[in-house]
């Protein structure tokens, strides 16, 4: 499915070059979701691109983690700067999307924050030049920024699933998919349905495995999953701080974005994540999962 110049990036590992660099090489136009913004140096180079004639579009949460003053700061500091910048439409509980789109050729798709703290969180992103994703991608911003709306599940060539209405839908078919193995990723899995499913699946006789963070939600979502007796094997993590969002099915589909497991996520916010079949990128991640957790495959 990736083709040409995609690439996967794994944080911390990677760093932030290559993210950074395609907001440098951008020339037209811009396009951003911002859920949070603490990094000074991705925030200065939204800034650069509006200086030298960018047309940069951010589209805001109003309240990152539940907290109205970072999200007005980051409105204000961004309109500052001279970007046109709105806040996310009230049809979300939240927009969390986080993805960014340059001239219309070029999608970032990943599970990371634009926080200082990117040094010590596992997180992971997509670089893709598909036409097809892009312009998918593409479209559902234009819907967001005008407030209108996304009522077409997306095309399936563009491999995206999106939240809300078509999120829970695509995660459990893909989930049901699976025919030897469950593996996952994840910051927050609290949602009921998905968790019964996740047990199924493992009493059918797929291996499940699920990393979650090393905290008393991690701890709740392990009891939850193991509950009635369901060999599903759950490590927590402690470091780097969990962050990411991955689930993959037989070691030969991966889908990556800002969806949690959360009812929530699914069901009533803007959510976007990539479905992939590449096998370097899941080999790459799957080696993040052992060097974290001594996950074995």
């Amino acid at each position: 499915m990736a083709q040409g110049n995609d690439c996967l990036f794994v944080i911390p590992d990677d760093g932030l070059d290559q993210f950074l660099q395609v907001i440098a090489q951008a020339q037209h136009t811009l396009d951003v979701y911002v859920f949070e913004l603490s990094n000074s140096e991705i925030e200065q180079a939204f800034g650069a691109a509006q200086q030298r004639g960018v047309a940069v579009r951010a589209i805001i949460e109003p309240k990152p983690g539940g907290n109205a003053d970072a999200g007005q700061g980051n409105y204000d500091r961004l309109k500052q700067a001279g970007i046109a910048v709105k806040f996310s439409s009230s049809q979300f509980v939240k927009t969390h999307a986080k993805a960014l789109i340059a001239d219309g050729s070029t999608a970032i798709i990943a599970t990371m924050n634009f926080t200082a703290s990117w040094q010590t969180t596992r997180d992971y992103g997509v670089i893709t030049y598909q036409p097809t994703t892009v312009t998918q991608c593409s479209a559902i911003f234009q819907s967001d920024w005008t407030e209108q709306p996304v009522t077409q599940l997306p095309n399936p060539a563009s491999h995206l699933v999106v939240s809300p209405t078509f999120g829970r839908p695509a995660i459990t078919e893909l989930l049901n998919k699976a025919t030897a193995s469950i593996s996952i990723q994840h910051e927050q899995l609290t949602d009921p349905a998905m968790i019964d499913l996740l047990r199924h699946r493992a009493h059918a006789g797929i291996t499940v495995k699920v990393i979650g963070p090393n905290t008393p939600q991690g701890q709740t979502a392990r009891d939850a999953l193991q509950a009635k007796g369901a060999p599903v094997q759950v490590l927590l993590q402690s470091q780097p701080k969990l962050h990411a969002k991955i689930i993959i099915v037989d070691q030969q589909w991966m889908l990556l974005g800002s969806h949690n497991l959360t009812t929530e996520s699914l069901d009533q916010r803007r959510e976007l994540s990539l479905l992939t079949d590449d096998k370097a990128w899941i080999g790459r991640v799957l080696a993040a999962f052992a060097a974290d957790v001594g996950f074995a495959a």
